[in-house]
């Protein structure tokens, strides 16, 4: 588990994520963690996710790795490069 999907588990819209869906997207996300986007589809394919579960896992993907990237590199640029000896 990744400490990136924590806010995407907390901000996922439940109502949309009728009946087995939710656990559905999520491993579907752990999939995309490990493998990509392929995996995703792959998964929510094979466990026969619903549309609009599928995209609304894509949509708060999406919304946090829009956050979390340059959340990292701002809190990275505090320190400089490691200059090689």
């Amino acid at each position: 588990f990744s400490m990136r999907r924590l806010p995407a588990a907390l901000a996922l819209p439940l109502p949309l994520l009728q009946g087995d869906d939710g656990i559905t997207i999520a491993s579907a996300l752990v999939a995309k963690n490990i493998g990509g986007g392929i995996n995703y589809m792959a998964v929510c394919g094979c466990l026969g996710a619903s549309a609009e579960s599928v995209a609304a896992g894509l949509c708060v993907d999406n919304v946090m790795a829009l956050l979390y990237f340059p959340t990292v590199s701002l809190l990275a640029s505090r320190y400089g490069d490691l200059e090689d000896e």
